[in-house]
Formats: structure tokens, C-alpha cells, sequence
């Protein structure tokens, strides 16, 4: 029975409140107490938040997340937003995401349908990968897709720590029209072990304003646009 369901669940007290839309007005992008969260406190460029990239999502667009703290700000930003509180199916933002803890917070927002991407869950990331993540992307398209990495260069171009994780965020990154990578200032001088896709893949990197200059150079003449926060 759905009801007996509910209550095995260990957050069926939570699912209850995914219809009353009250939680969103008042959540102004904090998460319900028990949904799985990263390790560490959320940190985002400001400029990735701003109307210049949440204020093309409108009703209807697809967007995509993979996981990450700064990803996971960005989410909680753009559930936020009253004017995406739409009633129906039909105007429901789409949002795609191989993290485990972003779909845990935006199933709950009764304006997101939310798309989980299967696969294999990393615990260290709440990300899903493998092949069964990657069969599961092959007939979806992404409007928009927010990057998080561990790494950005001009010649190494983005990178995370994870081989498996960098084969699926690729995959999301062939099928979005639009890249905007996240990341915070430390990641435009850091390299780590898989690349996810070349700087020439990626539209527009926000970062902050403490950002490297030589770095922030050299991934403009590499044709990236750099917002500083």
C-alpha cells in the first residue's frame, strides 16, 4: 500500500511535503532538515547565481547538474525562484543530475521534475556513474548544463579526481547546448587526474575575483568567456 510505503521510508515525513508549495516560498533556497548534503558548506562564485545565467532558465528548460558543493549552491539558487513556481507539468523545469543529493533536495520542490541519472553512487560525491548513467543519457537533451570540477586549465581543460565520474559529467557535457562551468578560484591553478573536456567544450566559466589573473588569460585566449564574481 502507498501509505505503508511512506512509512518505511526513513523521510516519508519529508515526502509529505513535496506537494505544498509553501516549503519553497519559505525555504528561500535552505535545505529540509534530512536530505543528504555535501561535507562541507556550500560555497558559489556570486555571479553564477546572478540573472545573467539562473535568468535564462524559464519555464520548460532542461537543465543539467552534476555533482559538487558549488553545483549544489547553484541548484538551490535556481529552486528558489518564485517566478519557476509554476502549477503544471508542462511548465516544470526540467532538471538533470547524476548527484544523489541534488535530486534528494529538488524532488521535494513541487516546481522541478527532477531526473536522477542511474548508476553506481560514489559516496565520497553522492555521484551516479557507469555504463547503465551513460546508456541513460543517450537520448536526452540538455538546454543548459552548470559544470562543477576540481580542475580547470587552458591546456588541461576541465577535470575531476574520479575517472568514472569525469567519463559521465563528459557525457552531459556532449548533450548540453549550452556549458556553463562553476568554480572557485584555487581550481583555475590545480590539476587532478581525469579530464572531463576541453576548455573549447565549455561556453562560459564563472569563478571569483580573486582568480589568478595569468590563469583567467590564458583560458580567454583559449576562447572560454571568465566571469569574475
Amino acid at each position: 500500500m502507498p501509505g505503508e510505503e511512506a512509512e518505511q521510508c526513513p523521510h516519508g515525513d519529508l515526502l509529505g511535503l513535496s506537494g505544498q508549495a509553501s516549503l519553497v516560498a519559505r525555504d528561500q533556497g535552505r535545505v529540509p532538515e534530512g536530505v543528504p548534503q555535501g561535507r562541507d558548506e556550500c560555497r558559489v562564485p556570486g555571479a553564477a547565481t546572478g540573472d545573467d545565467h539562473l535568468g535564462d532558465v524559464e519555464p520548460g528548460t532542461v537543465v543539467g547538474f552534476n555533482g559538487g558543493r558549488t553545483t549544489t549552491a547553484v541548484a538551490r539558487h535556481l529552486a528558489a525562484r518564485s517566478d519557476l513556481m509554476a502549477p503544471g507539468d508542462d511548465d516544470a523545469v526540467t532538471l538533470v543530475t547524476n548527484a544523489l543529493n541534488i535530486a534528494g533536495e529538488m524532488v521535494l520542490r513541487p516546481h522541478m521534475r527532477t531526473w536522477c541519472i542511474g548508476g553506481v553512487a560514489r559516496r565520497e560525491s553522492y555521484e551516479l556513474y557507469g555504463p547503465y548513467a551513460s546508456r541513460f543519457l543517450d537520448d536526452l537533451h540538455l538546454d543548459l548544463l552548470f559544470l562543477g570540477v576540481n580542475a580547470i586549465t587552458a591546456t588541461g581543460g576541465a577535470m575531476c579526481r574520479h575517472y568514472g565520474e569525469a567519463g559521465i559529467n563528459a557525457e552531459m557535457v556532449a548533450r548540453a547546448n549550452r556549458v556553463i562551468a562553476v568554480a572557485t578560484a584555487e581550481k583555475l591553478t590545480a590539476t587532478v587526474l581525469s579530464r572531463i573536456c576541453p576548455v573549447s567544450a565549455i561556453d562560459i566559466l564563472v569563478t571569483d575575483a580573486s582568480a589568478d589573473q595569468s590563469a583567467v588569460a590564458d583560458l580567454e585566449a583559449a576562447g572560454v568567456e571568465v566571469q569574475l564574481a
